[in-house]
């Protein structure tokens, strides 16, 4: 009912994840009124409901954000999101068409990837970072060499804008912290696939982010990768495959296994702050540099066993001191 529609705004985005989760069509009606109703003193919490609703509990999300877009919301309240339908791309890579068309295209892909995490929070960061993935791409799209659009950087330029998304719909920083990385790294999978990264690198890589980090990364540029279409030399319009990424999961796993990996996600360190301090050595700065020093040699493979951190740190450090002594 019309009428009552507009009593309570919350229905307009009620209507946009009711027309993704079960298919339903806004009447034109109801698009124009929901078109000029107020949504600016909704709650932020009523609101993200609603999006994890469209995003989470659809399998076609992409129709809720169609929706909202035809009721007016993303370009009066998410101009960060309405400037991805003028932002053109490379017309091979991305054959689907402009920047927005090929988000829908991810999210629908994310859609059914977040199947394989039971976690409802992994789910909640791998939809809303496949809505952001490339929110960054209006802010820096020119004219390449070729004649096409290119968009060098897009990933860190993302991040502000990203920020500024999720910040009129929640205070959750866990779920922004975890997004805006995503956004900002959603490329090192295909990277390290074009490169062909070894053990060292990973090692490195999974030091610093720890496995979960990692594991949502792959399936956000997974999303990515398959989100699209591809127009060969030939004009053949085809969907791409996920080699790199697929590539990139088995080696992180890999590299894991091999290394072992800790409650936190990261590489098991060779020696620890207690194994130090059982040789006689004092808390303080010089002991978090001495381990410092051992999981970079660690990563780079120049020690491998504890046998070898030990007989370091014998040679490198205790020895040093009993000379200095002496």
């Amino acid at each position: 009912d019309n009428k009552t529609f507009v009593e309570d705004a919350l229905r307009v985005y009620r209507a946009a994840q009711f027309a993704a989760r079960f298919g339903f069509t806004i009447s034109p009606e109801t698009i124009k009124l929901a078109s000029t109703m107020d949504l600016s003193q909704l709650p932020k919490d009523r609101i993200k409901e609603e999006f994890d609703k469209l995003l989470l509990k659809s399998s076609k999300p992409s129709l809720g954000l169609d929706a909202l877009d035809d009721m007016d919301v993303l370009r009066k309240y998410y101009p960060e999101i309405y400037a991805l339908k003028v932002t053109e791309q490379r017309p091979d890579y991305h054959a689907e068409g402009n920047v927005f068309l090929h988000v829908k295209m991810v999210i629908d892909k994310a859609s059914d990837i977040i199947k394989n995490f039971p976690d409802i929070k992994d789910k909640e960061v791998i939809m809303y970072a496949s809505l952001l993935h490339d929110i960054g791409k209006p802010l820096v799209t020119k004219i390449g060499d070729k004649g096409y659009p290119v968009q060098p950087g897009h990933e860190e330029a993302g991040v502000e804008p990203a920020r500024k998304f999720l910040s009129k719909i929640t205070n959750e920083t866990d779920l922004t912290n975890d997004v805006l990385f995503l956004v900002e790294h959603h490329l090192t999978p295909l990277a390290y696939y074009r490169d062909k990264a070894g053990d060292s690198a990973f090692r490195k890589i999974i030091n610093n982010y720890g496995m979960r980090r990692l594991n949502l990364l792959a399936a956000v540029s997974e999303a990515d990768s398959t989100g699209r279409l591809h127009k060969k030399e030939d004009g053949t319009i085809i969907k791409p495959g996920n080699e790199e990424v697929t590539w990139f999961r088995n080696r992180i796993k890999e590299v894991s296994e091999q290394f072992g990996v800790s409650e936190s996600g990261k590489i098991k360190p060779l020696i620890t702050g207690n194994d130090l301090l059982g040789l006689g050595m004092k808390t303080g700065k010089e002991l978090g540099q001495i381990l410092s020093d051992i999981k970079g040699k660690q990563e780079a493979g120049t020690l491998t066993n504890k046998e070898d951190g030990f007989d370091y740190v014998h040679e490198t450090y205790l020895q040093k001191a009993i000379e200095i002594e002496e």
